[in-house]
């Protein structure tokens, strides 16, 4: 199968994917670091985190793919932004990455399946199965991204690549292949460097456990959290509208980043003028971009947040310039 992998990793690159590692169908080496993160850190709204099934598919990638045996994680490149006032998270700044690298697994599933076809060797494989999963599926990335060598978890719990940096898009395919694994990255290039603890805006960093406090960060609070903000979760969403770069921002790891990526961008950003916006014009005027994710009640609320955060700050008397 190295044949195979070395396609694989060719033919990805030439998708767009920046990178692209294999690891086996296993609990990551990590697991325990999750499930003491989620004894330990409130999670706000997202109690769904600890619910048994979800737990039990991070833990076993085969309640996801019977028969899975290898998995290959894939890396895109995210563009980051300069921050703003109203801040919008830098992948607020693409179509929705789900849909825009969905078809882009599935063309690399596509010539795997062609190479699976014109091989003899192969020929025990190519009845396929596979499972593509970006995001949204319970499983580890980060941790399958450090088993697949593509990185490390750095203190901001992202992955970190030594050339990437940490502004990353991430999609794993679940194969019923026995591809070879890649060597787990061994190194930490973090060091005694501290600042994305200290760049982030609500101390939510823990730098020990490599862990996010949920319920106090900005991206949390502006896109996860389910219903209003209380007087202590306003003021914790600062002017962020829609999610938060500040460790990303702050990482020395994204200092080449050019803020460029292949995913095409949003055709359209939040703004402080969709105070008012309804349910229907809220679905219409974000088809199709993350900002669906947070509602349009959701982004009512975050506006107002802003607004009222805005004002409080010395030298904004002028509504004007908060709208």
């Amino acid at each position: 199968m190295q044949d195979l992998k070395n396609f694989t990793k060719a033919e990805a690159e030439r998708l767009g994917f920046c990178l692209c590692g294999f690891t086996g169908a296993a609990a990551p080496a990590d697991f325990e670091r999750y499930l003491l993160w989620l004894e330990k850190e409130p999670l706000g709204t997202m109690g769904y985190l600890k619910r048994p099934d979800t737990v039990a598919k991070r833990a076993d990638p085969h309640l996801l793919l019977p028969g899975a045996q290898s998995i290959c994680v894939l890396g895109i490149q995210m563009g980051l932004q300069k921050a703003g006032i109203p801040e919008v998270a830098s992948y607020a700044h693409y179509v929705d990455y789900h849909d825009a690298i969905l078809p882009m697994a599935e063309a690399l599933i596509q010539r795997m399946q062609a190479c699976l076809q014109e091989h003899q060797e192969y020929s025990a494989y190519t009845n396929l199965n596979y499972r593509i999963c970006i995001d949204s599926s319970p499983i580890l990335e980060r941790s399958l991204g450090v088993q697949a060598g593509l990185g490390w978890i750095g203190k901001s719990s992202m992955l970190v690549n030594p050339t990437y940096g940490s502004a990353l898009f991430l999609c794993e395919i679940l194969l019923s292949l026995p591809i070879e694994p890649d060597k787990p990255y061994t190194g930490d290039g973090c060091g005694s460097c501290m600042r994305c603890i200290n760049a982030c805006p609500n101390h939510c960093i823990d730098p020990e456990t490599r862990t996010i406090r949920a319920d106090h960060c900005a991206s949390y609070l502006t896109i996860e959290h389910k219903g209003e903000f209380t007087p202590e979760q306003s003021e914790l969403a600062g002017t962020h509208l829609f999610g938060c770069d500040a460790c990303l921002r702050a990482c020395p790891w994204n200092s080449k980043n050019t803020g460029k990526s292949p995913l095409p961008p949003a055709p359209v950003l939040p703004d402080m003028q969709d105070y008012a916006i309804s349910d229907e014009d809220f679905k219409i005027k974000y088809k199709n971009t993350a900002v669906l994710r947070t509602k349009a009640r959701g982004l009512r609320r975050n506006i107002e947040a802003v607004r009222r955060n805005l004002s409080d700050k010395p030298g904004n008397n002028s509504e004007t310039e908060i709208v």
